[in-house]
């Protein structure tokens, strides 16, 4: 909006491999019911623990906003 900043937040999870060239899953989470049950918070949301878990476990990078 008139080029004014805007303040994100989400969960970057980057797995450590030998590979140089890794893909990227963009996860897009469900409905919450709490602002802190979102993939920042990746202690409250075991959905995002799951993603995090299952595609940088195969090794890839996953991206997921809040």
């Amino acid at each position: 909006d008139n080029n004014r900043p805007v303040i994100v937040s989400g969960l970057i999870a980057v797995p450590e491999v030998a590979s140089k060239k890794l893909n990227i899953v963009s996860y897009q989470h469900g409905t919450v019911f709490s602002r802190d049950e979102v993939p920042s918070f990746i202690e409250k949301s075991a959905e995002a623990r799951l993603a995090v878990a299952r595609f940088a476990g195969s090794g890839s990078v996953v991206i997921a906003p809040d």
